[in-house]
């Protein structure tokens, strides 16, 4: 069972990399640990957040989540190495806006079972060469603690044979 009530919440994201664009690389060659670095804004909730998601060995990724004032875009290279201290590895100083997305996100989120549901529709990036719009594309993501395909939204989504892939906005 899912909650009753459905909202389309506006987010906008600005993915953080270096000139050499360390990050998508790395993601692109499958090192782990690697490092992904945004600043989300939840634009209904007024709320903005500088976000570091590391994919580590394994397939386990831990997010950290800083809370910056509502519609914060530019930080400079000493907040940022002063707010990614803990996460050394991270070439802090570097860091440049390099991709903005924007979308609408509904979330189910499970009664029953521990999971939730998050549909990603509206899709718009923008970097310094345009501006793509993908408003025919859904990303469907089923978040759980622990993989479980015998929940009932996987159970759900089988006969209806989506692939199953791995997926960053940032990477897309």
């Amino acid at each position: 069972a899912v909650s009753g009530t459905t909202t389309h919440a506006p987010y906008r994201t600005i993915y953080l990399d270096t000139d050499g664009r360390k990050c998508l690389t790395d993601h692109h060659r499958g090192k782990r640990p690697r490092f992904k670095v945004r600043i989300r804004h939840h634009l209904a909730r007024e709320m903005t957040f500088l976000e570091v998601k590391e994919s580590r060995r394994k397939g386990k990724t831990a997010k950290d989540r800083i809370h910056l004032p509502f519609s914060t875009e530019d930080i400079s290279p000493e907040q940022l190495t002063e707010s990614l201290a803990a996460h050394p590895d991270i070439p802090a100083a570097e860091l440049r806006p390099r991709m903005w997305v924007e979308f609408s996100r509904t979330t189910l989120v499970g009664i029953d079972v521990e999971e939730r549901i998050t549909i990603d529709t509206d899709l718009v990036f923008r970097d310094q060469n345009g501006e793509k719009s993908l408003s025919d594309l859904a990303i469907l993501e089923v978040k759980q603690n622990r993989r479980n395909h015998h929940s009932p939204s996987m159970k759900a989504l089988r006969p209806r044979q989506y692939v199953e892939l791995s997926l960053s906005k940032y990477i897309t």
